[in-house]
């Protein structure tokens, strides 16, 4: 077999691998969807998994293999490939070192999420599932709480996840990187805690974003692609603030924030119905 081959079963591999870590399950499907090949080709793969570690188990009724409890993951992930699986079905893949040598990119020091602490709120994500954590808030402090996940959120330099937190008895928005620790639970999901009941997260916003001052306004329609001096957004009203956030754009009750560092500021806000 030539060593092109090998590369590119051992990419597959490393799929199969990072599907049974973060979605809780991995099928012929998901490999076929992702490497355009056929189900022979992505049954061998799952068989040359299996015989390097004995880490799935193969479940008839969902026609999927499903880590066991002892799974721990073959190849090295993070959190980056998580999410990225997660929320475009895709998987990174890294080109040749010399083709980023003429580039700069500066990584803001923000603490990301651990993979291996967040893993289980990720499958729960996955498998509409129930998960514990110990959570670390700004008002109260470390606590342990039982939540349902229905929703990632990545907005600026952070991730979110909304969920129904069953110590608060209502759906909140938690920051991924606040998790200390988290538990898959057994535990089955009452009708009121899943998203069709979360009131707020349905509710949808229209923003419109205006310069903050007049100076460079041909600059801001280039940055910012204005039409007329204006961005109409429409968005959920629960993201509103992570929004404004990850852009530097001034809320509507600030007049006179810098410029500076606020060349954006919203004008008007309309429900959606």
């Amino acid at each position: 077999m030539s060593d092109f081959i090998l590369d590119r079963q051992n990419q597959r591999l490393v799929f199969i691998d990072l599907c049974a870590f973060v979605l809780g399950y991995v099928n012929r499907t998901l490999l076929m969807n992702r490497f355009s090949i056929k189900e022979a080709t992505a049954s061998k793969d799952i068989k040359a998994y299996q015989d390097k570690t004995s880490n799935l188990q193969y479940y008839p009724s969902i026609a999927a293999y499903k880590p066991l409890p002892w799974f721990c993951p073959l190849y090295t992930h993070d959190i980056h490939e998580a999410l990225l699986l997660l929320a475009e079905n895709k998987q990174e893949v890294i080109c040749q070192t010399d083709l980023s040598n003429t580039s700069y990119v500066l990584q803001i020091p923000v603490n990301k999420p651990q993979l291996k602490k967040v893993c289980p709120v990720l499958r729960a994500l996955s498998q509409k599932g129930v998960v514990d954590i110990e959570y670390a808030s700004r008002t109260s402090g470390i606590s342990s709480r039982t939540i349902i996940p229905h929703t990632l959120i990545q907005m600026g330099p952070f991730i979110y996840v909304r969920a129904y937190d069953r110590l608060k008895e209502q759906f909140r928005t938690f920051k991924l990187n606040r998790i200390i620790n988290s538990t898959t639970s057994t535990r089955t999901i009452a009708p009121a805690e899943s998203i069709e009941n979360d009131i707020e997260w349905h509710k949808n916003l229209e923003v419109t974003i205006v310069p903050n001052g007049t100076a460079n306004l041909e600059t801001l329609e280039l940055d910012y692609h204005l039409i007329n001096n204006q961005m109409v957004v429409q968005l959920k009203k629960e993201v509103l603030m992570y929004f404004l956030m990850g852009w530097n754009i001034a809320p509507i009750e600030y007049e006179d924030l810098p410029y500076t560092l606020f060349p954006l500021k919203v004008a008007s806000i309309k429900p959606l119905p």
